[in-house]
C-alpha cells in the first residue's frame, strides 16, 4: 500500500510546476518524509538503546 502512495506522488512531475518542486519540495512533503524516516528508524534506535543499556549494566 505504501508503494502505491509513492507512485501516485511521483506522477506529479507531469504538472508544469513539477520542475520547481523538485528543487524545493513543499514543506508538507518534507515533513511526511521525515516522519516516515523516524517511524522506520524508531525500532532500530530502541534496539540500540537496549544494547547500550545492557553494556553499561
Amino acid at each position: 500500500m505504501k508503494s502505491n502512495r509513492l507512485r501516485t506522488q511521483s506522477t506529479g512531475h507531469q504538472e508544469p510546476e513539477g520542475n520547481r518542486s523538485k528543487k524545493h519540495p513543499p514543506r508538507a512533503q518534507l515533513l511526511k518524509l521525515v516522519l516516515e524516516a523516524i517511524r522506520l528508524l524508531a525500532p532500530i534506535l530502541k534496539v540500540i538503546a537496549i544494547i547500550h543499556d545492557a553494556m553499561k549494566g
